[in-house]
């Protein structure tokens, strides 16, 4: 296996903000996790990061990121959404654009960050459950059909992953990752 991909390579390069992953309440020790998706420049450390895990009954989709505006990480919130959705969803990027800017849609709400409360706003589409939530200078984002609370990825702890989100990757030499639905 090759070594990490150096900046200025195409491939996935690790933010320098914090990571986040889904806690399933369903009970499975480890579920499958696995890192779905990023954005930001092939060359250059990712602007936001979504990483992905699934259990028997569950699957929860969390991005990291360091959005400027509410708005921008409601529109993060509302594309998991689609997402967990199969392609024949029917969702526009105009659709999603109302959803996020929808204050009515929204409420506030705790969510659970490593085990303690932080402020947040929820809300539910097509029986998904997305959440915002600020973690210092960065936000995070969830999507799932049941309850889920987060925890910060260490990254010693990010062996349940099969491409580490912390190395640099080719983008050829990234496993994929399951199907969400």
């Amino acid at each position: 296996m090759a070594g990490p991909t150096p900046l200025g390579e195409p491939g996935y390069h690790p933010p320098s903000f914090p990571l986040f992953e889904a806690v399933l309440a369903d009970g499975m020790a480890q579920p499958h996790r696995w890192l779905l998706g990023w954005n930001g420049l092939v060359t250059e450390p990712a602007t936001d990061v979504t990483l992905a895990a699934r259990s028997a009954d569950e699957v929860a989709l969390v991005t990291s990121s360091r959005w400027s505006s509410e708005l921008d990480a409601r529109l993060a919130a509302s594309s998991l959404v689609a997402a967990l959705h199969p392609a024949t969803n029917g969702f526009t990027p105009a659709a999603l654009r109302t959803f996020a800017q929808d204050d009515s849609s929204w409420t506030e709400a705790q969510v659970r960050v490593d085990g303690h409360a932080r402020r947040g706003a929820t809300a539910t589409l097509r029986g998904v459950t997305v959440v915002c939530s600020a973690v210092g200078a960065s936000v995070v984002v969830a999507a799932s059909r049941a309850t889920v609370s987060l925890r910060r990825v260490k990254p010693d702890g990010a062996d349940a992953y099969a491409a580490s989100p912390f190395t640099s990757h080719a983008n050829g030499a990234l496993p994929a990752g399951p199907r969400l639905h």
